[in-house]
């Protein structure tokens, strides 16, 4: 189910701020007091009042939305009588899960443990091994949870593979007929940033989601070499099938394979350790571009600034533009580890981590604690990672994300 409480109350109070802003604009061509109109504050108390009904009345009618959805959901639980039907009730409320972001999605230095695999095994435990207990049906399968990490790469890359800001041509160049690979330039539809994709994968669902791509119309596949005389990375365009041949303008995209997917899924997106932006509004835009391929409210938005020498910390007007705009979409991971990190390794993973001095001075500065990290300051240990996966399993719970699937297991 769609929660669509806050999205009509943060639409309410838009419409009403521009209404007090639009009154008070215009008060000084209104008659005063004296002339028997009302007065600014008058008009703008009116207002208050007629917005405080809206939302009110806005939140009666998302909460009334809500329990119908509600109902209906136990309903078709209620009617669920076979595997199959149990099975597409789980499909329905998680089609997939998916985790974007660069090397600390990956799992980077974390030997072998990476959050989104600790997130799988966390919902089998507490979501899906509980529905196969109160169905009956053992033999139910969870959704795919996809590590959609790229070791390196900024958030235009991130943005681009994902199709939310697309890749695009830079030159006009010619699809031949055959499939012969073809070099052409691209780069970030978004202020013309340089991407260097493909560098750690072969760009499929087991690499990164890029291919197959689409050009002009033409499916084939991204293709990438490295050219020693210019000492940089160049791309290639092999048409997936012969025909006739295609002339390729300028701003034409590159819609990578994940463009016209997962928007159904859950997702976690977490970048800006490697940069890719240009400004606050810049990264603003890349994780909102990056929410807005979501057809739901089932996502977190993890920020992680790309400055060395702030510990890949948010700048502070950062952490405030996107805590503005996303609201409990977003989190600072770093301010997050500060203030819960080693509890959580303590309590969930039994780490038991005593904080060092350099720990807590770090906290105190809202930084990650360094007994979560590598000697590289940036990268998590095994511990890191797996508390990574505790957080958005416990933020997500704690926004009702999972309240579908917990009913399908009888708690909710």
């Amino acid at each position: 189910m769609i929660r669509i409480t806050r999205n009509k109350r943060i639409l309410t109070t838009c419409l009403a701020a521009i209404a007090i802003l639009t009154l008070a604009a215009g008060c000084s061509s209104s008659k005063g007091p004296q002339d028997g109109g009302s007065t600014s504050s008058d008009q703008a108390e009116v207002v208050g009042e007629e917005q405080e009904s809206s939302e009110q009345s806005a939140d009666e009618e998302a909460e009334a939305a809500d329990d119908a959805a509600l109902t209906a959901w136990h309903e078709k639980i209620a009617a669920a009588s076979t595997q199959a039907d149990w099975q597409a009730l789980i499909d329905e409320a998680m089609p997939g899960f998916d985790c974007w972001g660069d090397s600390i999605t990956e799992g980077f230095l974390g030997d072998g443990v990476t959050y989104p695999a600790t997130l799988a095994g966390l919902m089998e435990e507490r979501l899906f091994d509980p529905i196969r207990e109160s169905s009956g049906f053992s033999g139910l399968t969870a959704p795919p949870v996809r590590n959609m990490g790229v070791c390196t790469e900024t958030t235009a890359e991130i943005t681009g593979r994902r199709g939310a800001v697309p890749f695009s041509v830079m030159e006009a160049f010619e699809i031949p007929a055959d499939q012969t690979p073809v070099d052409f330039w691209f780069w970030s539809s978004d202020h013309g940033q340089v991407t260097k994709p493909l560098r750690h994968g072969d760009g499929t669902y087991g690499g990164n989601g890029i291919n197959p791509v689409t050009i002009a119309g033409v499916g084939g596949e991204l293709l990438r070499y490295y050219d020693e005389e210019m000492d940089s990375s160049r791309y290639q365009f092999k048409r997936a099938k012969a025909g006739d041949p295609v002339s390729v303008n300028p701003g034409e995209y590159v819609l990578t394979d994940a463009s016209g997917k997962y928007g159904e899924d859950f997702a976690v997106v977490l970048m800006g350790a490697n940069g890719g932006y240009e400004d606050p509004a810049n990264l603003v835009d890349h994780f909102g571009r990056m929410a807005g391929m979501q057809k739901n409210e089932h996502y977190l938005l993890l920020g992680m600034g790309h400055r060395p020498e702030d510990n890949g910390r948010l700048s502070q007007e950062e952490t405030e533009s996107l805590a503005e705009t996303f609201g409990e979409h977003f989190i600072s991971l770093q301010e997050w580890m500060a203030e819960n990190g080693i509890e959580y390794a303590n309590r969930y993973i039994d780490a038991g981590i005593t904080p060092t001095a350099e720990d807590e001075k770090r906290m105190e500065q809202g930084i990650t604690p360094a007994s979560l990290l590598n000697e590289d300051d940036l990268h998590y240990t095994p511990v890191g990672y797996q508390v990574i996966a505790y957080l958005v399993y416990d933020e997500m719970d704690a926004r009702g994300y999972f309240d579908d699937l917990k009913a399908l297991a009888g708690k909710k």
